[in-house]
Formats: C-alpha cells, sequence, structure tokens
C-alpha cells in the first residue's frame, strides 16, 4: 500500500491542514505552569520561540506503537502515553507532548537503531517522496481534560550520492531522529521539497501548537504582558502609545536633551551603563521580549537610572512611528538576529528600507554601529548601509573592523571570541553637509586624519590595511553561521567611541 492510500494520510494531490483535535473539548484558562515532555532540544527551540516559559521534563516510556494503526494514530498515541507518563511528576500543570514518525512505501520509520539501518532508511526516502507527521498531545493534570491531533508534511528529498550518503552517516546526524535525518542539523540540502509546515518536520508543528496551548495559555500571555507594563509603566512605550514624534520627548524629564538608541539589548546592560556614563542624555532601549524588558526595566530601577526609556515592541514600528527625524544622535544595533539560512534572510533588520528610516532618524553627525558575529549578515548590512543616502562609513567604503579595543563586551561576545568567531563591527555617519548628502560618490572616501590622531570623534576611526578573504575563508565562515541558534542575543559596545578599529579592518570583497 503507498503512502497517498494508507487511511488517514492525504493522496498525492494535495497537503490539507491538521484535522480538528480530538479529545474534552477546549481546555480551560488556569494560572498553571506548562510542561514539555521531551528531551528535544529542537522542540525545546521551538516552543521557546513562540514565547512560552515552561519547564521541560523527559518522558520515560515505550515508544512502540501499535503496528496495525494508522501512522498518524501511532504518533498521537505514543504522544499520548509520554504526556501520561509525565503528569504524575509534576503537579498541577499543562503537559505538551509530541511524537514523530515518517511514513514511506508502506513502511513507519522511527528512529534508526545503527548505521545499517540509517542507511536503509535513508536510501529508501530519497527516491520515494514521504510523510512526515508528529502527533501532539496537551493534558491537564488537574483536570483530566486532553487535545490531541496531528500534523503531516510531505517531503521530497533529492538522491544522494553513496559519499554524500557516507558523509551524513559519519556526521551522526542521523542519530535520535525519526527517518534518520533532521532538516536543521544539514539534512536540509538534501530537500527538494516541502509540502506542509516546516516546524513539523523539526519535531514540534508551531501552527498547531498555537492552536491547541493558547486555549489554556492565549490570555495568560496576555495578561503577563499588561502586567509587565504596568508594572513599569513611568519608564515604558509600547505601540500603544505610537501617537507622534512628541510622545518620545515628552516621555523624558530632560525633553530636550541628546537621544541615544540602543535595538535589542538582550540580557546585556549596555544602555544601563551608558546612561549612567552620559546622564546629560537620554536613551531608548528596543526590545520586544517581555522577559528581557522586564528585566531591563528591574535593572534600571535598582540602579537609580531615570534617562532612559523602554519601546515593548517591534523595532521597524519604533523606528519609524517614535524617532522623530533627526533626533538620534547614535543608535546601536548589537548581534541582531543573524537569521543564518539564505532563505530567512529577508527576515533580517538591517534592510534597505529600514536603513533609509535609520539615517533620516539621525542627527547630522551621528553615529550608527552595527555588531554582529555572522559574517553573511555583516556583509549584506554593509553593501546595504553602503548604498543608503545620507550614510557614510567611516571605516572607507566596503570596510568592517574585527576589534575596537575599550569597547565594552558582553558574555556573549566574550563567549563568541573564547570559541574562535570573528566578530565585525560595521560604523557609519550621518553625512553633515548637504553636499555630500547630494554626492553619494563622496561617502567612498573616509575622511582623512592623522593615523597619530587621539581624537574621539568618529570621523578619525581608521581601519588597518585592508585584505580580501579568500574562498577558503567564506566557506569557513558560511558553515560557522550556518551553526548560529536562531534567536535573539542582544549585547553591545561601550559608549567610548574613540577608540580606533585594529588588526584587520576588512574589505568586503
Amino acid at each position: 500500500m503507498r503512502d497517498g492510500d494508507r487511511p488517514g494520510l492525504p493522496r498525492r494531490g494535495g497537503c490539507p491542514g491538521p484535522p480538528p483535535p480530538r479529545g474534552d473539548g477546549p481546555l480551560q484558562l488556569r494560572r498553571c505552569k506548562l510542561v514539555l515532555a521531551s528531551a528535544s532540544p529542537r522542540r525545546r527551540e521551538l516552543l521557546a520561540e513562540m514565547g512560552y516559559r515552561f519547564e521541560v521534563v523527559p518522558p520515560e516510556v515505550d515508544e512502540a506503537a501499535d503496528p496495525a494503526l494508522p501512522p498518524e494514530r501511532q504518533a498521537e498515541a505514543i504522544a499520548e502515553r509520554k504526556a501520561e507518563a509525565v503528569a504524575p511528576r509534576v503537579g498541577a500543570a499543562m503537559v505538551l507532548a509530541a511524537d514523530t514518525l515518517v511514513a514511506c512505501e508502506g513502511r513507519v520509520l522511527g528512529k534508526a537503531a545503527d548505521e545499517r539501518q540509517a542507511r536503509d532508511f535513508l536510501r529508501l526516502l530519497t527516491s520515494h517522496r514521504h510523510a512526515v507527521i508528529t502527533g501532539l498531545c496537551v493534558l491537564d493534570t488537574v483536570t483530566g481534560q486532553r487535545q490531541v491531533a496531528h500534523d503531516l508534511t510531505w517531503v521530497t528529498m533529492r538522491p544522494m550520492s553513496e559519499g554524500e550518503l557516507d558523509a551524513y552517516i559519519a556526521g551522526c546526524g542521523w542519530r535520535d531522529k525519526a527517518g534518520a535525518y533532521a532538516i536543521q542539523e544539514g539534512g536540509d540540502r538534501f530537500i527538494a521539497r516541502l509540502e506542509g509546515s516546516e516546524s513539523n518536520v523539526v519535531g514540534l508543528p508551531v501552527e498547531l501548537v498555537a492552536r491547541l496551548v493558547p486555549r489554556s495559555f492565549k490570555e495568560h500571555l496576555r495578561k503577563l504582558h499588561l502586567d509587565t507594563v504596568a508594572r513599569h509603566r513611568e519608564m515604558i512605550l509600547t505601540e500603544d502609545d505610537l501617537g507622534g514624534e512628541e510622545v518620545l520627548r515628552r516621555s523624558f524629564a530632560r525633553p530636550d536633551a541628546p537621544l541615544e538608541v540602543e535595538i535589542g539589548p538582550g540580557k546585556d546592560d549596555f544602555v544601563l551603563r551608558a546612561a549612567r556614563a552620559s546622564p546629560d542624555a537620554n536613551f531608548l532601549a528596543i526590545e520586544c521580549n517581555r522577559e528581557r524588558v522586564d528585566s531591563l526595566c528591574r535593572k534600571l530601577k535598582r540602579a537609580g537610572v531615570g534617562n532612559v526609556r523602554v519601546f515593548f515592541g517591534d523595532a521597524r514600528a519604533a523606528i519609524a512611528r517614535l524617532l522623530p527625524p533627526g533626533g538620534a544622535r547614535a543608535v546601536y544595533i548589537h548581534f541582531p538576529d543573524p537569521w543564518p539560512k539564505r532563505r530567512h534572510a529577508r527576515h533580517r533588520l538591517i534592510q534597505p528600507a529600514v536603513a533609509a528610516q535609520l539615517a533620516e532618524r539621525l542627527a547630522p553627525g551621528g553615529m550608527l554601529n552595527v555588531v554582529t558575529d555572522a559574517r553573511p549578515y555583516a556583509e549584506q548590512a554593509l553593501e546595504c548601509l553602503d548604498a543608503t543616502p545620507g550614510l557614510a562609513n567611516r571605516l572607507g567604503r566596503g570596510r568592517w573592523a574585527n576589534e575596537l579595543p575599550g569597547y565594552h563586551q558582553s558574555v556573549y561576545e566574550k563567549k563568541r571570541r573564547a570559541a574562535g568567531a570573528v566578530i565585525y563591527y560595521l560604523l557609519f555617519a550621518k553625512e553633515q553637509t548637504e553636499a555630500t548628502a547630494r554626492d553619494p560618490g563622496a561617502m567612498q572616501t573616509p575622511p582623512s586624519s592623522s593615523s597619530s590622531s587621539s581624537s574621539s570623534s568618529p570621523s578619525n576611526l581608521q581601519p588597518r590595511k585592508a585584505h580580501r578573504l579568500d574562498d577558503a575563508d567564506d566557506d569557513e565562515e558560511q558553515e560557522e553561521d550556518d551553526d548560529h541558534e536562531h534567536e535573539r542575543r542582544g549585547t553591545g559596545l561601550s559608549p567610548g567611541r574613540g577608540a580606533a578599529p585594529q588588526a584587520g579592518g576588512q574589505r568586503c570583497s
């Protein structure tokens, strides 16, 4: 029997969405914890990216299923078994459990037992279109109510040569994976086509989770959002406050003081240090993560810092509707989400439209600093900012720096440096004269200065002799960037802006 003809699986002509969940009806909203019954780091990452706070309790169950059941029912049954195994150990909670399997040519494939079986699985899957099925169970441990559902994604893989198969098996990417492959660990290069949810293939269909879990938690998350805003109302601005350019000025005790902006402070204390060092200036931190907003506001209150406001929301909305034109003397973007996969690059913050808005919001001579450890992002951002009218590269067109002695380093940056990562500093400034603003060609040469100058002016930042990176370096950097976790990583530069870049200012080839 072919997969498309098995009971419960869609025929090859289409891939409908998940069927309605089975169970006891909508679960009631209660203030209780959410528990993920899974040892999978991929599921943990996906659930965290959805904004949930949760505990992880791995289940200890037999994952063998009744072969007489259709594949989707097998996945659901194992998910229920996992939820039931964890429920007695967690007290009052909502338990979310999942199980993923692969169905191909009448066979249900779980996790490969050894390399030989992994080879057999991959030879089968690369020669036939197959279905990846994830069963979900959400169980209320107090009432016993549950919701059970599944999602299905059709996957078509390209053929693998024996050399590619040997290399993939040697890399151990097949271990502990249904069907012996994972698109998040190198398997995506063998995928020719996906029909359905990509996160379902990773192991947790976020679209289906959003249908099931928010029945209990959506209102609770909204309440947490409102509680955070109410707790720190004197220093928080939200999208509800986007009523004009004067809103931000009026929120400060000194409306006419110079303004500096950090986008994505994350867990770092850059803006706190900067505000302490420059009490005569106003600072705006833009952050969309509730926990990080709450943590930053608590730090500011404990430190008694009153010249910082925190925008709780999307950075693009704040740039477009909160920052006044010509009102910022500096904007810092530190380690933004790199979106390392090429197909996700359009989600990166630094895009032509945003770059143009940032240039408009900077005061003449105002600085724009972007710091990242992802080379593809550095290359894209450098090309984008170099092409933005009104912005001048303080290091020279097409250049970045890899060292800025004296600048603040976050915990994240220190860890990345210790791991051998290269840091890219992109340093730009708003042009100060109308002549250069009308002549983009004037931006190609950095402002001249003496190499021995100790001035702290951004115009005196000079790279050392640039050199091109060879193809081997490009490949190595690309492999490193592909390994990035897909998460926001706030960190920053210190307000000390006079240090000259060292050890190889680079030219983007």
